[in-house]
């Protein structure tokens, strides 16, 4: 009882999850089947707007000077693949090992590796470096500038790093919330469970969606998804600091002009 208590408070800022997700036997699973969901935003775009993101990314930064790619937290491969297609080499990298077991079969012709991308160790090596879908704002700073130092050591010179995160514009109509639900079997958990859903706000534009599960055999854990919201401000603070500079920016990961958006996506130039 004790641990729910604790788990039910507001946790510090980019708390870890107390469970495993990403690779869990269970979620992986249903994360999987989200990723393949063809006309639904979860684990992934849906399968139109990826086309068209990879239709942009062939235009504005085309396989003739930015053949060699890498994709972080790549998935089951469905950018990787999209831009094979298009005349990249393109390797993948993802901490989920059946999301990279079904990237290997179904695209054997790519390379993907089941690693944790904080721990790439590569030089002078890539053209263009992608995050996609917002995952380089789940991470925390010293995370985020980790990562930064190791894109801008895996790319060549004049390589191109591009991404996308979420604005304040997405978190604005959201107010602190809180619901109970229950579950015969579901996302989380194989066996019922109870789950507390919530949205909590943080200063500096941080948010936290938490979920604390209590399983039927009184174990209590919590699941935390964070996500730090940018403005062109922020990003472009964050990449100089790192030896980047902003090419250019937009709305979305299909190259829409810039306005008020959920969403801003970034080219960045290694310096």
């Amino acid at each position: 009882m004790k641990k729910l208590f604790d788990l039910l408070q507001k946790p510090k800022p980019f708390a870890p999850h107390t469970t495993a997700f990403w690779d869990d036997e269970h979620i992986s699973k249903g994360m999987l089947e989200a990723h393949l969901a063809p006309d639904v935003d979860a684990a992934s775009r849906t399968d139109a707007f990826m086309d068209a993101s990879a239709d942009f990314i062939a235009r504005r930064l085309p396989p003739e000077y930015y053949e060699d790619v890498l994709d972080l937290g790549c998935g089951p491969g469905l950018y990787a693949k999209r831009l094979r297609d298009r005349g990249y080499k393109v390797k993948g990298l993802d901490v989920s090992k059946r999301s990279i077991r079904y990237a290997k079969e179904h695209f054997s012709d790519i390379d993907f590796v089941c690693q944790d991308y904080l721990a790439l160790q590569e030089t002078n090596k890539y053209d263009l470096v992608l995050i996609m879908y917002c995952d380089f704002a789940v991470l925390p700073p010293d995370k985020r500038k980790r990562l930064l130092k190791i894109v801008h050591q895996a790319l060549r010179k004049d390589g191109r790093f591009m991404f996308d995160v979420f604005t304040p514009e997405a978190f604005a109509n959201r107010e602190e919330s809180h619901s109970w639900f229950q579950e015969d079997g579901g996302f989380f958990r194989e066996d019922s469970y109870l789950c507390l859903e919530s949205y909590i706000p943080y200063d500096d534009d941080v948010h936290l969606e938490r979920f604390v599960l209590i399983e039927q055999d009184g174990g209590v854990e919590a699941i935390h998804n964070w996500h730090q919201a940018y403005d062109g401000n922020r990003i472009d603070e964050e990449l100089k600091a790192s030896g980047f500079s902003v090419e250019s920016s937009y709305a979305d990961a299909k190259g829409a002009a810039t306005k008020k958006s959920d969403t801003l996506c970034v080219i960045a130039s290694k310096e």
